[in-house]
């Protein structure tokens, strides 16, 4: 492990703060979910979410869907990791393992947690017809979470906020597509970013510290 400057490590040391608070909100929501306590609220946003729904609209929902879904996402961070160790030359395996920790949190949390879906949301089977957490929305954050993370250090501090307004809006983007296409309560959407920021953090500061 090469040496790590003070400052980079007061900067990992504020995001493991940060994801260590984003996992337990995380963790404070799917219980509030188990006990099926936020679906007043869920109800309430889809109805105001489902009566805009247009052709265009959902024809732009259903591309940025597509490219955070589980067959996709892995390929994409494959290729961000690769991309990132080649210019950097060094660590890059960020967006790789928040990819697959996505996956992970997202098929180990369905086991316990078994929301059904909004009405309108497409026919799944086994533990994939539970909604909890938005598993695009998990990937989308948890990978745009971690890329950043992983350069940030680098940029000056007008780049920086550019760049995670940009991550904001991957996330935002994401999640939002996944309420538009009536796949996803809005519980599960938040459950997605937040999860996905915890992971995103973690995979980071791995990747900053065995680099």
């Amino acid at each position: 492990m090469s040496g790590i400057p003070l400052a980079h490590l007061g900067c990992m040391n504020t995001r493991a703060g940060v994801g260590l608070t984003a996992a337990a909100i995380a963790a404070g929501g799917a219980v509030a979910v188990k006990r099926d306590t936020t679906m007043a609220v869920d109800r309430a946003v889809r109805r105001r979410i489902h009566p805009l729904r247009s052709p265009k609209v959902t024809a732009v929902a259903k591309g940025i869907s597509y490219l955070a879904g589980p067959r996709i996402h892995p390929a994409v961070a494959t290729a961000l990791s690769a991309l990132l160790r080649i210019e950097r030359g060094r660590g890059g395996y960020a967006a790789s393992a928040a990819s697959v920790a996505a996956l992970g949190v997202d098929n180990a949390v369905r086991l316990f947690i078994h929301q059904r879906r909004p009405p309108g949301a497409t026919r799944r089977h086994s533990r994939y017809r539970y909604a909890f957490p938005s598993g695009h929305t998990t990937a989308a954050t948890a990978i745009s979470v971690a890329v950043a993370g992983g350069i940030e250090d680098e940029l000056p501090r007008s780049q920086r906020i550019l760049l995670w307004t940009a991550v904001a809006a991957v996330a935002f983007g994401v999640g939002w597509s996944r309420l538009y296409l009536d796949e996803h309560w809005l519980d599960d959407v938040v459950g997605g970013w937040l999860a996905g920021t915890a992971i995103g953090l973690a995979a980071a500061s791995l990747d900053a510290r065995f680099a």
